[in-house]
């Protein structure tokens, strides 16, 4: 059994410490910035864990954030036989910390870099010790963050000219572009999917081959009349009408529309993000943006003949990296531990 520190680089906001203008009520003249980590440590459950400062990152204003931030440092103390090991371990415990303080800062914070260093006793500084690391920029993801890129999944106009006019769009043609164009830029899958999904049923408010049923109670009796009026129960079944408008218009395999709207669901609560819950998603998400795609262009007249193509199968590639090496032992890496 080995000894392991994983240490994870997040963003932690300052605080303005400059009060604001006494003559006009507005933004101080001089903005003052303080630091707001609070050095600590807890043990949860015999992993030790301690926060504090990042020391000397010369680069920290590349990275943009929503909050002015300093670089603070996450360290949790866990013993496996491996680094992979190591990192199981801890991993919902790196990620309940995350949660919190993003919760109690009212800022994101994402784990910039992530690395599984070897601090097992007797250890010194300048020691080499194997390591796993998650780099900068794109670092460690949770689920709930996951990226993907998709391979091979469109082929576009080489050089498109402007449109000749937009005076036909309607407020929905306005809407499905923009939420699309919200897909696109957004680097989350599970973002990516909402966004592709509001295009969707935005989409299928105008397919009129909608699937209907009488109303069915819990207990599964179907009651066809309204036992006070007589009126007809039968309406449109949301669901049964997305999936079959994906699969005979927009040509969605009939596994992933049962999957896309099963997922869905995840607007109800029915899903807690954990890998096993949203294991599919990039599968998935890929073949809602080809169907989407396809449903764009019939709803604007593109000819199916002339770009852009789309393509529902194919590999996506995470936009995670890990590396196995070795490095020499810091004093910051023993900060928390020490031959414990």
């Amino acid at each position: 059994m080995k000894k392991w520190n994983v240490i994870a680089l997040i963003p932690y906001p300052l605080e303005q410490t400059a009060p604001s203008d006494p003559e006009t009520g507005g933004l101080p003249k001089n903005l003052r910035w303080e630091s707001r980590i609070l050095e600590s440590t807890k043990n949860y459950g015999g992993v030790l864990v301690g926060i504090k400062q990042r020391d000397h990152f010369d680069y920290w204003n590349t990275f943009s954030f929503p909050s002015i931030s300093e670089p603070a440092e996450i360290h949790l103390i866990v013993g496996a036989a491996e680094s992979d090991e190591a990192l199981r371990l801890v991993d919902q415990l790196l990620e309940d910390i995350c949660d919190d303080l993003s919760f109690r800062l009212q800022s994101p914070i994402p784990i910039l870099s992530l690395e599984v260093l070897d601090v097992t006793p007797p250890v010194e500084i300048g020691d080499e010790r194997a390591t796993l690391l998650y780099p900068l920029p794109n670092g460690y993801k949770h689920p709930k963050f996951g990226t993907m890129v998709y391979l091979n999944s469109s082929d576009t106009e080489l050089k498109p000219e402007l449109k000749v006019d937009f005076s036909s769009y309607t407020s929905r043609d306005r809407a499905i572009l923009r939420w699309y164009h919200k897909a696109q830029i957004s680097q989350a899958e599970v973002d990516r999917f909402l966004h592709l999904m509001v295009c969707l049923e935005i989409l299928c408010e105008e397919y009129s081959e909608h699937v209907a049923a009488p109303y069915k109670a819990s207990c599964g009796h179907e009651i066809l009349n309204c036992p006070e009026c007589g009126a007809s129960t039968t309406k449109k079944i949301n669901g049964a009408t997305l999936k079959k408008y994906l699969t005979e218009q927009l040509g969605m395999s009939n596994r992933h529309a049962s999957d896309t709207w099963r997922l869905r669901q995840m607007i109800h609560g029915a899903n807690d993000l954990s890998t096993s819950k949203i294991e599919k998603i990039s599968e998935i998400c890929r073949a809602l943006k080809c169907s989407v795609s396809n449903g764009i262009k019939i709803r604007f007249s593109i000819d199916p003949s002339i770009p852009p193509y789309f393509n529902a199968g194919g590999a996506g590639m995470s936009q995670q990296v890990a590396y196995i090496g070795s490095r020499a032992i810091r004093k910051d890496d023993l900060h928390f531990y020490i031959n414990r």
